[in-house]
């Protein structure tokens, strides 16, 4: 028994190995082979080659090197297939696989600009296949399929720019648990400079088509998918994608829960970009019947900003949760900074189809300063208190493709300071409007340096700004009209009004050099000098002593660099027909003002005032730290009975017609280096009453002196050491003659030697000493030296008379001449 069952084994091993050589060198290399090779060709329609078909008693099955070709391209390759099989013809003719492994299979997916894949024709039924009797024929089971190392290379040529990426490193694990259901795992690297993984598994109910699945791909650098996100108006420049999550099929709803992590996404638009990290959490479903989608989800942004979005400057430090659905964004819990600013924001934006994005802002002013600081290395303010509000609204068009903007901001009880001066403008209210292409203030008030003023403007063409701005209060109103190109500044008009003085400027500033700016400005104004002391009040004390009056119109040029103001050129015309200065009064006043390389020129001043007037010419060298100056001054005519109204002595008995002439030069910030000269008369005077000459007439005469006029009087001076000084003074009147030096400092000392000579015929007589004095002097012609010292306005006298004259008079009086 044992010797039949030994040959029975000997004889089923020797059959098997007979069948298997048969099979190896007759069916599966001629036959099979050829089939294998007719039918993939029939159904694909591309060449197939098969470098060999053999049975292997532990593999089954084994193909090797099958390649599927079309035009000279491999489409479909496979170094390896190897399967076992299992006939059951009892079984209604089942042919059952146990597994299937694809070693290295190599997969040319290709896109064509139809979006038509190279693949759909070679899977489609071939003509005459697929009819109810081959169905009949055979009944194929697979138990499993394994990818081992399988590569696929996907080229895109639907795009603009062609796309192709290579899948590495494939293994796919397929299990079918027929008839219920199929279970998979799969892993995978995409070709990049940092590989990315894939991750899949899950399962899938036949009979109730339902699946199951999680999936994980990681990272995805979107900068090479530049090709696909191109279609969503940006340019992608950065980020890495890491994605994760389960997606589900029941009931024909396609369900996914996706976790990502986006970190430095990068986006960027002509001058608008935006660099992104965070987390979106999200839930998609899409109905495969209806093929309708719904999302929601939330994004967990760590750290954002935005830039190049126009007048707000660059937005950063941009933290919170948006949540979004179909209907749109929403945030409760956004912040930000803007232009160095705090924002808490909420945040929403409805309707993607036509999005329409709204935002409210809180805003504290208090780290503005600082923050402008940190931005730009320097900032005007020095100080800033108070809060605001922010509100933006943005709709899109779809017709124009392009973003309308409506927004505003609104400040309570706000107030900045300024570097410069100390500047403040305190107790800020009122409101800004603006749109993507215009901003305007609404009745903006704040208080400054006391008073209350109230702003409103409008701004056009962020790009290059074109600005009308009215600023008025109680006594100060104004408007401002000018456009910004670049950092050049068109001054259509700048108009307005302080207290009663009105003024016009315009032309241009350019600021393309910071350190040498220019302008070219031409104005006019009309100055009420009473409205100086309380236009200027910190200098309301120095402007009390010169009691400013009347009104002078100008009118005036300039440019050059404001920075270097003695360097300009400038040109000014004055004139007033009602001028007050120190009390005295002009009806005609004329000044003419040129500047150029650095001197200054009156070539021209012009003033009628007391029947007479006074014309004068300066220069000023602006170039000297010293700054030397030369006047010539020449006035003729000027009654001295009218000017007296305008003085203290009004109500002395004083006349006279001045003349004067002189040229002074020195050096403005050294007194003690004033030098000139000049000469002055007086005609048709009466200067007794004043102090000095009423001082003269007590050491003259006893009494009766206030009937002695002064009728005339001149000299012939010079200005040097702070004073002023005569060899010449010559007074006449009609009882005496006074002559002699002179020297007046410019401290009012008095320093004179008068010689003193009596007209005889005219010289009173009364019996006092003093009368018979003077009878004697008179008649004798000289009657002394009055020397003078003291102040002009505290003059002393000292009388030295002519002894040897004084004994001749009184000879001729006793024994008669």
């Amino acid at each position: 028994m044992k010797k039949i069952i030994i040959s029975a084994g000997l004889i089923v091993i020797l059959l098997t190995v007979l069948g298997i050589y048969f099979l190896n060198t007759v069916i599966l290399p001629t036959k099979i082979k050829s089939l294998i090779i007719s039918s993939l060709e029939k159904q694909t329609g591309a060449r197939v080659t098969l470098k060999s078909l053999r049975f292997n008693i532990f593999q089954g099955l084994v193909l090797k090197d099958l390649v599927v070709s079309n035009q000279e391209k491999i489409i479909f390759s496979v170094r390896e297939v190897n399967c076992s099989v299992f006939i059951l013809p009892i079984f209604n003719k089942q042919i059952v696989i146990p597994g299937i492994t694809l070693k290295s299979p190599y997969l040319f997916l290709e896109r064509s600009v139809g979006n038509k894949l190279n693949i759909q024709d070679m899977l489609k039924p071939a003509a005459g296949q697929g009819t109810q009797q081959d169905k009949q024929q055979f009944r194929v089971i697979v138990y499993k399929v394994n990818i081992v190392k399988g590569n696929i290379v996907f080229q895109d040529n639907s795009l603009p720019t062609v796309f192709k990426k290579e899948i590495n490193d494939i293994y796919l694990t397929l299990g079918f648990s027929l008839p219920q259901s199929v279970k998979f795992s799969l892993k995978a690297l995409i070709s990049a400079d940092t590989p990315v993984v894939i991750k899949a598994s899950g399962a899938y109910n036949l009979a109730s088509r339902e699946l199951s699945s999680q999936v994980a791909v990681n990272p995805v650098s979107l900068k090479d998918l530049q090709a696909y996100t191109g279609s969503w108006g940006v340019d992608v420049l950065s980020g890495v994608l890491g994605i994760s999550g389960q997606i589900d099929l029941k009931d024909d709803l396609l369900a996914a829960h996706i976790l990502a992590d986006v970190s430095n996404l990068g986006i960027g638009r002509d001058k608008f970009s935006a660099k992104v990290s965070g987390q979106v959490l999200s839930d998609v479903s899409f109905d495969l019947k209806t093929r309708n989608t719904q999302f929601k989800g939330s994004f967990d942004i760590t750290s954002a900003t935005l830039a190049g979005t126009g007048a707000a400057g660059e937005i950063d430090n941009i933290r919170g949760k948006l949540l979004f659905d179909n209907n749109g964004l929403h945030s409760d819990q956004l912040s930000m900074e803007m232009l160095g600013i705090k924002l808490d924001t909420i945040f929403t934006l409805q309707d993607f189809a036509s999005p329409r994005l709204t935002v409210n802002s809180k805003i504290d002013l208090a780290p503005l300063p600082e923050k402008l600081k940190q931005k730009f290395g320097s900032s005007p303010l020095s100080s800033a208190t108070g809060s605001g509000a922010l509100t933006l609204s943005m709709q899109q068009s779809p017709a124009e493709n392009s973003w309308k903007l409506k927004g505003s901001l609104s400040l309570a009880k706000a107030s900045l300071g300024f570097n410069k001066d100390s500047l403040f403008l305190n107790d800020i209210r009122g409101m800004a409007e603006f749109t993507q292409d215009q901003a305007s203030i609404l009745g903006m008030v704040f208080v400054f340096q006391g008073v209350d003023y109230k702003a409103s403007g409008v701004l056009t063409n962020f790009a290059s700004p074109v600005v009308r701005l009215v600023l008025s209060s109680d006594n100060f109103s104004g408007q401002a009209d000018f456009s910004l190109m670049d950092k050049k500044i068109k001054v259509s008009g700048l108009d307005g009004n302080y207290f009663n003085s009105k003024f016009s400027l315009s032309g241009n500033i350019d600021n393309t050099d910071p350190k040498a700016p220019r302008v070219d400005l031409k104005g006019t104004a009309s100055l009420w000098l009473e409205d100086l002391p309380f236009m200027l009040p910190q200098a309301r004390k120095e402007l009390g002593q010169f009691k400013p009056a009347g009104t002078i119109s100008a009118v005036f040029d300039l440019s050059g660099n404001p920075l270097n103001i003695k360097g300009c050129q400038a040109h000014a015309e004055l004139s007033s027909s009602d001028l007050s200065l120190y009390g005295f009064h002009s009806t005609d006043f004329l000044l003419n003002y040129a500047q150029s390389a650095g001197i200054a020129e009156i070539s021209s001043m012009y003033i009628a005032l007391y029947d007479g007037t006074i014309d004068t010419t300066a220069k000023l060298n602006l170039n000297s730290a010293n700054l030397p100056y030369w006047v010539s001054l020449k006035a003729q005519g000027v009654k001295l009975e009218k000017l007296k109204l305008d003085t203290a002595f009004k109500n002395k008995d004083l006349a006279g017609t001045f003349q004067l002439e002189a040229k002074v030069s020195g050096f403005s910030n050294d007194l003690s280096k004033i030098s000139g000269a000049g000469k002055t008369s007086i005609t048709d005077g009466k200067l007794w009453e004043l102090n000095l000459f009423q001082g003269l007439g007590k050491v003259l005469f006893a009494k009766d002196f206030a009937n002695i006029v002064f009728s005339e009087g001149s000299c012939n001076f010079s200005i040097e050491n702070k004073r002023v000084s005569t060899d010449n003074l010559k007074l006449k009147s009609n009882i005496a003659n006074l002559s002699g030096p002179l020297k007046i400092g410019f401290d009012g000392s008095l320093e004179a030697a008068l010689q003193v000579e009596i007209l005889n015929e005219s010289a009173p007589l009364s019996g006092t000493l003093k009368d018979i004095t003077t009878a004697i002097a008179g008649q004798a012609g000289t009657f002394g030296v009055i020397k003078l010292s003291g102040t002009l306005k505290e003059p002393k006298y000292v009388f030295k008379p002519a002894v040897s004259n004084l004994i001749k008079g009184l000879k001729d009086i006793i024994f008669g001449q």
